[in-house]
């Protein structure tokens, strides 16, 4: 399973690299006072990025370590 997770993770970041390149390059409008193109991709690049770093520590921290960072139901 933690290979598993290991595996997703590094696609999942490698992913969300071409996102953030890709969100860069997104053309700017040019209207004043109004949100560019490219401010909701960067949100979605922010959670995509972090969401997938979370699962990179839990695949690399010991299984009791991992274990501590789940969210239990109690």
């Amino acid at each position: 399973m933690k290979q598993r997770n290991l595996i997703a993770a590094l696609v999942l970041l490698a992913f969300s690299g071409g996102y953030a390149y890709m969100t860069a390059n997104l053309p700017d409008r040019g209207i004043e006072n109004m949100t560019e193109p490219s401010f909701f991709p960067w949100i979605v690049t922010t959670l995509l990025l972090t969401l997938t770093s979370i699962l990179l520590v839990q695949s690399l921290l010991p299984s009791q370590a991992a274990a501590a960072w789940t969210l239990s139901a109690a």
